[in-house]
């Protein structure tokens, strides 16, 4: 979709609180060497980490205020800001109950906070866990032998916001690699920059991006993008492979209504409605839209960074056969697909709201569209996760960011993978 560049400007208030936190940073990334750093970022890479990463609430003296997110209706949040490398957590996201299920499941959640690291200057870290069932787990907290918990790893370049890295469970850890990763040769910073891209950085640099989120849920930008990538196992020999594989990702900035539940304030118990970058992702060149049977789509927001996933699936899907179309000759719907569509359906925390209203009707999102810009009909939603659910820290100061031993991000630095205590050490 061919979109107009608006004349960029950066509304005062924002521009102030994006001045005071680039000096507040300037001290934490100051040892940064070739990288830039937070205090360094352009324009398109300031706007890019406002959606990576999570914002804390200042009261009207711009202390931090914990316990109390963007989200929650508080009067007490007098205004915003992005959450600073090696800030303490001053709330959780985490998702919503089932509403259907026989056997509710555990809670699951996720945070999204900024670590600077060596070779790629500051990056998001999206943490994605689930409660076990021992009495003393708690969120945060990884063990790498468990098939639960992983999170993905965003990273900036010149150019374009990406996704570097990614792990779930017991898989190993891997690299999404972008046009920088030269054939045969070992993975470097370059490789895993412009990867599993979500948004180029000049478009978001020119955007205006109004204070009030209008009733429309219509794109104010987006496009396709197709580049050269893949995604490498990261093992000891992981290197870029010889094969040229494309990607897509079709982006907007776009409002979003979330489920929300207003702890204060006059409008307590309403929803919550967000400007929002949405990627949707899938593994084919972009003329192959119209035949792709798999799409994952990600939403990020500047309040919370990562707020939702989707996976999406064609009933036409051949699960042994993920690159070809594969519907049967009778045309019926893949039983898999169907099961795994009505397991999300059942848990009922996937819809989003029609409206802000407390009793806004909800239903399940509009499936990725095709070249015409139609929701394709044999798509069907088989993955879910929605974390506008704010809980309070465990600490009245807030909670350590969870970098240290025993946490997802110190085991994959410290996996035993040069590579990857190279890219994404501290």
């Amino acid at each position: 979709m061919g979109m107009k560049r608006v004349r960029p400007r950066i509304p005062a208030a924002r521009a102030s609180a994006w001045l005071a936190l680039a000096g507040a940073l300037a001290a934490c990334t100051s040892a940064l060497a070739g990288p830039p750093s937070i205090a360094g970022f352009s324009p398109g890479q300031a706007r890019a980490f406002d959606f990576l990463v999570e914002n804390v609430c200042l009261d009207k003296k711009g202390q931090v205020i914990v316990g109390v997110s963007p989200i929650d209706g508080d009067p007490r949040c007098a205004s915003q800001r992005n959450l600073m490398p090696g800030e303490r957590l001053t709330y959780h996201e985490r998702d919503w109950p089932d509403q259907g299920a026989a056997v509710p499941g555990r809670p699951r959640g996720s945070d999204s906070f900024p670590v600077n690291t060596k070779a790629l200057g500051p990056v998001a870290i999206h943490i994605y866990d689930t409660q076990g069932d021992a009495p003393d787990d708690s969120f945060g907290r990884y063990d790498p032998s468990v098939q639960d918990g992983g999170g993905t790893i965003a990273a900036l370049s010149n150019d374009t916001i990406s996704f570097a890295a990614t792990q779930l469970g017991r898989q190993k850890l891997r690299f999404f690699i972008g046009k920088g990763c030269a054939q045969g040769q070992p993975i470097t910073a370059a490789s895993v920059q412009d990867a599993w891209i979500l948004a180029p950085l000049d478009r978001l640099a020119s955007l205006d991006i109004p204070a009030e989120v209008p009733a429309s849920s219509d794109p104010i930008a987006g496009d396709v993008i197709t580049q050269q990538g893949g995604i490498v196992v990261a093992n000891d020999g992981a290197r870029c492979p010889d094969g040229v594989h494309y990607g897509s990702t079709r982006w907007s900035i776009r409002p979003v209504t979330y489920r929300a539940v207003y702890k204060a304030g006059p409008r307590r118990g309403t929803h919550v409605r967000l400007w929002t970058l949405v990627a949707e992702r899938f593994g084919r060149a972009a003329d192959s839209m119209d035949q792709v049977i798999s799409f994952e789509r990600a939403y990020f927001t500047r309040e919370l960074g990562w707020t939702r996933w989707e996976a999406w699936k064609s009933t036409k899907a051949s699960f042994r056969g993920m690159e070809k179309w594969a519907g049967d000759s009778s045309g019926g719907a893949n039983p898999r697909v169907a099961l795994a569509h009505e397991r999300v359906v059942r848990r009922g925390n996937c819809e989003l709201p029609d409206g802000v209203q407390a009793d806004a009707a909800s239903a399940l999102p509009a499936a990725p569209a095709d070249s015409h810009g139609a929701p394709r009909a044999d798509l069907q939603v088989v993955g879910c996760i929605d974390v506008t659910n704010i809980v309070p820290p465990s600490s009245k100061d807030g909670d350590p960011p969870p970098v240290g031993p025993g946490t997802w991000y110190n085991a994959t630095v410290e996996s035993g993978n040069p590579v990857a205590a190279a890219l994404f050490g501290p």
